[in-house]
């Protein structure tokens, strides 16, 4: 048997589906609306902007988005950005022209131009992070 939570501790979680559900049905039997002992769920990273006149089609530029290092290229048809670590160890790749390839530092991995691997120890391609041309900046996550 679980010993009772705190009343601290229950006020900090995030709330799931069924405290959500309850508080409504609790909330509806008396009367009125009752104060949730549910935290509010916590948001997503803050979306980085990129101003267009900084990256020109064809570039590759590098922000920080959700404390990780990720490229951002324009394309013909917008704008990709893509998590610049390696899904084998966690090091920080980088793009190599002469290669043609995002090549992993630790063990010899290589990705291709979409984050695809094809050589070394990763099996997983590189994450990918929404990216959309707002206005006259690229908008990354959010």
């Amino acid at each position: 048997m679980r010993p009772p939570q705190r009343e601290a501790d229950v006020s900090r979680r995030p709330c799931s589906r069924r405290d959500a559900l309850g508080a409504l049905a609790g909330a509806a039997l008396a009367g009125g609306l009752g104060a949730s002992r549910c935290a509010p769920a916590p948001k997503g990273p803050e979306a980085v902007s990129v101003p267009l006149a900084e990256l020109p089609q064809g570039r590759r530029l590098v922000v920080h988005y959700a404390d990780e290092p990720v490229e951002v290229r324009r394309t013909e048809r917008g704008a990709v950005a893509r998590v610049l670590v390696c899904t084998h160890y966690g090091c920080t790749v980088a793009w190599r022209d002469e290669a043609e390839a995002y090549v992993c530092p630790c063990h010899a991995g290589r990705f291709d131009r979409d984050g695809v691997p094809v050589m070394g120890p990763p099996q997983r391609p590189l994450r990918t992070v929404p990216a959309a041309i707002v206005g006259d900046s690229v908008r990354v996550g959010g």
